[in-house]
Order: structure tokens, then sequence, then C-alpha cells
């Protein structure tokens, strides 16, 4: 018995630890991601190029798609939104949480950040009123909390994912000798 409880209680303390897998900066409070990626035996260049063709695919916000591309620094910034399940009640809807994009190239790597998570949506049961705010100080309670986190890692990861494997491609040298 003793041995059943200390299992449970392992995993209650286990599923709770990783609750919350949006990484944090630890100075400014807020949520970031951030990463070096290695590519081999692709030029700064051809990476610069691959991660804004990616950005003008992927990346699909009102504003315009890539905000600063600087081709001296080779540094795109972008902003982006996902979709969100609403796990905030029926009166809430269109839930999105937009976010900003930047990518910096150096030969045969990159780094990319992703900040400035704010979280919009539509309430209103007498009538529609919009909010928006910064995801950090988001008010729902735990359980749906812990759902929604977990949710936005996995997109969000999903997406570097997917930006890496984009630059990586071997089809992008197919498409040069037409």
């Amino acid at each position: 018995m003793k041995t059943l409880k200390l299992i449970l209680a392992l995993v209650f303390i286990s599923a709770h630890g990783f609750a919350q897998q949006i990484p944090m900066d630890s100075v400014a409070h807020r949520f970031v991601y951030e990463g070096i990626v290695k590519v081999d035996s692709i030029s700064k260049a051809e990476i610069f190029s691959r991660a804004k063709e990616w950005i003008v695919r992927n990346l699909k916000s009102s504003d315009s798609n890539v905000n600063l591309d600087d081709k001296e620094s080779k540094s795109l910034t972008s902003a982006g939104n996902i979709h969100l399940e609403n796990r905030l009640g029926h009166y809430y809807s269109n839930i999105n949480l937009n976010f900003k994009l930047s990518v910096f190239v150096k030969d045969e790597k990159y780094k990319y950040i992703v900040e400035s998570f704010t979280i919009n949506y539509i309430k209103g049961a007498h009538g529609l009123f919009s909010v928006s705010g910064p995801l950090e100080e988001l008010e729902f309670n735990k359980s749906n909390k812990e759902k929604t986190y977990t949710e936005i890692n996995t997109k969000i990861l999903s997406l570097l994912k997917d930006l890496e494997a984009f630059i990586n491609s071997k089809e992008n040298d197919k498409k040069k000798d037409w």
C-alpha cells in the first residue's frame, strides 16, 4: 500500500512539475523560446532566403509578414499568431496567441527567438468586446491554464521544427535548378 501511495505521489508531482512547459526568461519573467540550430553546408545567404520564404508561407497575421528584413546583418523579424482551443468558457471566442519571431543568420547556423506573447479574444454575454494582454498575465483556472500552456508549447515547438526542416530541405536546392 505504501508503494502504491508513493507511486501515485510521484506521478502527481511529475504531472504538475511539467505542466508549464513554456520556457520563461528568468530576468524579465516573460515567456521566450530561444535556440541556435546548426545546419550543414548551407551559406548564410541561403539560410536567410529559406527562413524568409518559410515566414512568408507560414506566419499568417494581419500585419505584414516580415516586419524587419535586414540583409546586411542577416536578421528577420516577423509577427505570427496561432488559434487556441477555447478553454475560457462559452462567453469567449476567437482566442488567438500573437507572438514575435526573430531569426538571426550566420554561415551554417541560425538563432531563433520567439517572444512577446499576447493573447487576444472576444468576450461577451451582453455585448461583445475585445480583450488583449500579455500571456503571462492571463488568469484562468489551473487545469485550463496547464492545458493551454501545453497546447501553446506543442504548437510553437512544431513551428520551430517545421522551420528547421524547411531550411534543411534538399527540395529547396532542386527549385533553383528549374
